[in-house]
């Protein structure tokens, strides 16, 4: 095992474009809303264009690109130079974005060493399927199976009374799991980030309702939480 970390580490996993990029983009918008300072860690195989947006955002971001090596296997192997780069940044939580196919022996070794783990779903039929599949590899992981590390499912992108949004409800129920969120997919994240800002550089009504529908996953992951807006 691992020295006691002291930033606190986050995953995001899931299987592939079920929207893990935006999801950790407006989360740590709202941790430096509540000035905690957050970075990303991404792996993957030979490139990725996922380093820009956090650039843009002045997100400390660092790829590790794997090669030949199986993403969820070079993570594992470089879980500690990870964290203690988190360290060196001083970066009070360090974001995991995982690789999708990330199960097995190399799923519980990460998420032995994690805080939380929070996977995004998005209303298709695709995501919905993977995402079944995804929680029945690692439903069996000790840590998870005891309570000591939380899955936090965050339903994302949700258009109100479509009939995706009843398909997500419904796999919900079934798996007798609620989501965490519920987030809307709402114009305003693009037409701001286009001006250089989030929906938390604002105070108008409408974007106050949107930013609260991000308090819930919030307050499961803040030691400390409060009423942020």
């Amino acid at each position: 095992m691992m020295e006691m970390i002291l930033v606190k580490l986050i995953t995001l996993a899931g299987p592939p474009s079920v929207g893990k990029t935006s999801v950790i983009l407006r989360l740590i918008e709202v941790l430096h809303k509540e000035k905690q300072k957050a970075g990303v860690i991404k792996f993957d195989c030979l490139t990725t264009f996922d380093k820009e947006p956090y650039e843009k955002a002045n997100i400390p971001i660092q790829i590790g690109l794997s090669g030949k090596f199986c993403p969820d296997h070079f993570f594992i192997s470089n879980i500690e130079e990870a964290v203690a780069w988190g360290k060196s940044q001083n970066l009070d939580y360090l974001i995991i974005d995982a690789p999708g196919a990330l199960t097995g022996e190399h799923a519980e070794q990460l998420i032995s060493e994690c805080h939380a783990v929070v996977t995004p779903l998005q209303p298709s039929f695709f995501d919905i399927d993977s995402t079944k599949r995804f929680l029945k590899h690692i439903q069996d992981i000790k840590k998870i199976r005891k309570g000591k590390v939380a899955v936090h499912l965050v339903a994302n992108r949700v258009k109100p009374n479509s009939s995706s949004s009843k398909d997500i409800q419904q796999f919900f129920e079934k798996i007798e799991q609620k989501p965490v969120a519920w987030i809307s997919e709402r114009t305003a994240y693009g037409q701001l980030a286009m001006q250089g800002l989030s929906i938390f550089d604002k105070n108008q009504k409408n974007f106050l309702t949107i930013q609260e529908q991000w308090q819930p996953l919030l307050d499961a992951l803040i030691d400390d939480p409060s009423d942020w807006f």
